[in-house]
C-alpha cells in the first residue's frame, strides 16, 4: 500500500510539474501504447558526449520511447562509446559523422558539465544546433547545455529560459527563471537532474498533447 501510494504521488508530481510548465498548442492527444502504425513518426536525437550526466541524457530516452516517439542516441565524436559523468560507458545509435538533423522532431541536448563543453567546443556542432533551430526545428537542452551550448548561439536571446543555476549569470540576454522546465513550442529547457522527468515530460507534451504526456505518466506511475 505505502509503495502504491508513493506511486500515485509520484505521477501527481510529474502532473503538477506539466501543468505549471507547459503552456503548447499541441494537436489533439491519442492514447499512450494506441499510436497507430499508419502514423509517420519523425526522429528525435539526442546529442552525447564524454561526461554527460546519466540521468539527464537517458530519462528522456525512456520516457520518449514508451510515448511511441523514435529517438536516437548520437555520439558527438567519431567513437559510438560515450562515456557518462560516472564513468558508465553508453554505446550510442550513432555518430556525429553519420548524423544530419534533417526533418528531426526534436534535437536534445544532453547535459553533465563537461559533456555541454565537448558539445559547444566544436563550430560545426555548434553551427549544426543553429542552423537546424533557425530553419524551424525544435530544441531541448538540460542542465548546464542551455547555457554553454544553446546560449552562444544566439537561440536563447530575449527568451524565458532556464539552466543549472551556476551557469544563469553567463546568460545576460536571455530572461533566465528559477523554474525547473521552460517550454516554448520549439524550445525547452531543463534546470538539471531533478527536472529529468518533466523535462522529458514536456518535450513529449509540446510534441503529442498535454493529456497524453499526463495519461503515460499515470501508466508509467501505475507499473
Amino acid at each position: 500500500m505505502f509503495k502504491q501510494h508513493k506511486l500515485v504521488s509520484f505521477a501527481a508530481t510529474l502532473f503538477l510539474a506539466i501543468a505549471a510548465t507547459f503552456q503548447i498548442n499541441a494537436s489533439k492527444p491519442g492514447a499512450p501504447g494506441n499510436s497507430s502504425s499508419s502514423r509517420q513518426v519523425p526522429t528525435s536525437y539526442v546529442l552525447l558526449a564524454d561526461g554527460f550526466d546519466e540521468s539527464e541524457a537517458l530519462v528522456p530516452v525512456d520516457v520518449l520511447r514508451r510515448a511511441d516517439m523514435n529517438v536516437k542516441t548520437v555520439s558527438v565524436s567519431a567513437d559510438s562509446n560515450v562515456k557518462s559523468s560516472d564513468g558508465h560507458v553508453v554505446t550510442a545509435d550513432m555518430t556525429i559523422d553519420k548524423f544530419t538533423p534533417g526533418d528531426a522532431d526534436w534535437l536534445i541536448v544532453s547535459d553533465g558539465i563537461s559533456g555541454s563543453e565537448n558539445l559547444s567546443s566544436g563550430t560545426t556542432l555548434g553551427d549544426l544546433i543553429a542552423d537546424y533551430y533557425r530553419s524551424g526545428g525544435k530544441v531541448a537542452a538540460i542542465g548546464a547545455s542551455p547555457a554553454l551550448v544553446l546560449y552562444p548561439l544566439g537561440i536563447l536571446d530575449g527568451q524565458d529560459a532556464t539552466c543549472d543555476s551556476c551557469y544563469a549569470e553567463q546568460c545576460p540576454k536571455a530572461h533566465m527563471t528559477c523554474r525547473q522546465v521552460v517550454s516554448h513550442p520549439r524550445l525547452i529547457t531543463a534546470s538539471g537532474d531533478g527536472a529529468a522527468y518533466p523535462f522529458a515530460f514536456a518535450i513529449v507534451a509540446a510534441t503529442r498533447g498535454i493529456e497524453y504526456a499526463n495519461g503515460l505518466a499515470a501508466s508509467m506511475a501505475q507499473k
